[in-house]
């Protein structure tokens, strides 16, 4: 899977990381309103920036017809294919690059 994705996917897993806690305060009894409120707020901020960043990834792969690079999302139109990428030096095939983007990313109208 493309390594921008990877990151985008990141922000599910940061409020799964303070339900043991979570589930230690409530457990307690101590707090736990506020608790709820702080984790459900953590929960929506994460599921909302991991929402833009699809949005945002989407259209960089529109705007370039696919060809960014898996690793770091450097926009690679304009290169000698194949090459090298100057961002962080994977190499690439545009053809092949553009087909793993569209595989694992749908962002053709």
């Amino acid at each position: 899977m493309p390594r921008p994705v990877v990151r985008t996917l990141w922000w599910f897993a940061l409020p799964a990381l303070a339900l043991p806690y979570g589930v230690y305060v409530v457990a307690k009894g101590r707090h736990a309103l506020v608790f709820v409120l702080i984790l459900g707020g953590l929960t929506l901020l994460a599921q909302a920036i991991v929402v833009v960043r699809f949005v945002m990834l989407r259209r960089r792969l529109r705007q370039s017809s696919g060809s960014l690079c898996l690793r770091c999302g450097y926009d690679l139109r304009g290169l000698d294919d194949p090459g090298l990428c100057p961002e962080c030096g994977r190499e690439f095939q545009l053809q092949r690059d553009s087909a793993t983007w569209r595989k694992h990313v749908r962002f053709e109208h």
